[in-house]
């Protein structure tokens, strides 16, 4: 679990939910895209070649192989069965959908200063 990137923890996860009959969350995974035609890893040889753009061949290159590692990695030892197109399209909704980065909210003086504009505009919009 440890070894898998966060968004491939998070794509798991959605698995899992995918795969549990009755799940809670159910009606909000219907809600999503079936698919990614518009993510370029997903588009053809013949459509990638149309780019003729090499950096971002390479990139999407080296995302199916992160992918295809976080994919063999998850399936290790994993008490539920998935393919690696579900683990895919997984990742690809947790990745379209989260963001990664050095934020970790702000400081106690931020939160109070932003809740006291809140508080202002509540007021000023009774």
């Amino acid at each position: 679990w440890q070894k898998i990137p966060w968004w491939g923890q998070l794509a798991l996860l959605l698995v899992k939910e995918v795969k549990q009959p009755g799940s809670s969350v159910a009606d909000w995974i219907r809600s999503f895209p079936k698919e990614f035609s518009e993510i370029p890893m997903n588009w053809s040889s013949e459509e990638l070649a149309l780019l003729e753009y090499p950096p971002l061949l390479r990139q999407i290159d080296k995302q199916q192989a992160e992918i295809s590692a976080a994919f063999l990695e998850a399936s290790k030892g994993c008490k539920i069965s998935f393919t690696q197109a579900e683990f895919t399209w997984a990742v690809q909704l947790v990745r379209s959908r989260a963001f990664t980065g050095p934020y970790e909210g702000r400081g106690p003086q931020d939160r109070a200063a932003q809740l006291a504009f809140i508080s202002v505009l509540l007021v000023l919009s009774v």
